[in-house]
């Protein structure tokens, strides 16, 4: 289904299609994932195609009304002043999306979950489906193709291989992990993943990543403590990956792990994310399976 959004008077109108794109869910069964491509109205020819990967939400309430990003917010409106066509998707078992979730455990009252590196392949799978879908659907400049996933979402993209030869794919992580989450109102803090899986699955996920990902963290960040930060970093980049990595300061009046998305924050990250799309050079990736503990 197509709808065109007018916007503002400096920028140009919005072509957006809802879009419902055959998968396979964790179960194994077959569903569909809800997505939204937002593309400049106006444009002629192929885009850089930018693809949007949410995190986790820890709970059942939370999952069922997870919602796209919107094609007039402002950070993905800036994408689409700067060339891009921009898709957000819902990962199985969130809002519209069918089937269950890679993470049915994750919840505020169950941690220390210890399968994390399963569950990044499982929405991995998922991002290919998606992003395949769009590549053949829309005009789509596949030399110029834009991971971004935050939080959870993070990893998922660093766990997806592109293996197609024609395309070019680049990665961007926005405070990626599952690491501790520190209650602000009671003091306290936990970790939903087993830290120990944590960094194996880092480890794993610098093992099939051979070309440099850029890695952003925010100053104050309620969801992770900065050694658990530096851990993950430290154990991607010694099983082989590359990250450039850049440390956003804390904005005030701003929720510090969701800051990339406030109407002030796109400042500090857009450019970053624009000329390392621009500048980076292909790379290929393998596939390798991390050895044990």
């Amino acid at each position: 289904m197509f709808l065109f959004l007018s916007g503002c008077a400096e920028s140009d109108p919005v072509k957006i299609s809802e879009d419902f794109i055959p998968a396979i869910d964790p179960a194994g069964d077959h569903i569909e994932l809800h997505a939204r491509m937002c593309r400049p109205a106006n444009a002629r020819g192929p885009l850089p195609l930018m693809l949007f990967v949410h995190g986790y939400t820890t709970s059942t309430y939370g999952r069922s009304r997870q919602k796209l990003q919107l094609c007039n917010s402002s950070w993905i409106r800036w994408f689409l002043d700067h060339g891009y066509e921009a898709v957000s998707f819902l990962k199985s078992g969130y809002g519209n999306s069918g089937g269950v979730a890679a993470d049915p455990n994750l919840t505020d009252s169950h941690t220390g979950l210890t399968d994390f590196w399963s569950m990044t392949s499982n929405a991995a799978a998922q991002i290919a489906v998606v992003l395949d879908y769009y590549t053949k659907h829309s005009n789509i400049d596949r030399s110029r193709v834009l991971l971004i996933g935050h939080s959870g979402g993070g990893p998922e993209v660093l766990r997806f291989r592109n293996i197609e030869k024609d395309m070019t794919v680049r990665k961007v992580v926005l405070s990626p992990g599952m690491g501790s989450t520190i209650s602000t109102s009671f003091d306290q803090t936990y970790h939903l993943m087993d830290k120990t899986s944590l960094l194996y699955a880092f480890c794993g996920l610098g093992r099939i990543n051979e070309s440099e990902v850029l890695w952003f963290n925010v100053d104050d960040d309620d969801h992770f403590l900065v050694e658990d930060e530096n851990d993950m970093i430290h154990s991607f980049r010694s099983c082989g990956g590359k990250a450039q990595v850049r440390r956003l300061p804390f904005v005030m009046g701003m929720w510090a792990h969701t800051m990339y998305f406030q109407p002030r924050a796109i400042k500090y990250w857009g450019p970053p994310v624009l000329s390392f799309a621009l500048a980076s050079p292909k790379g290929e990736e393998t596939v390798q399976t991390p050895t044990s503990h």
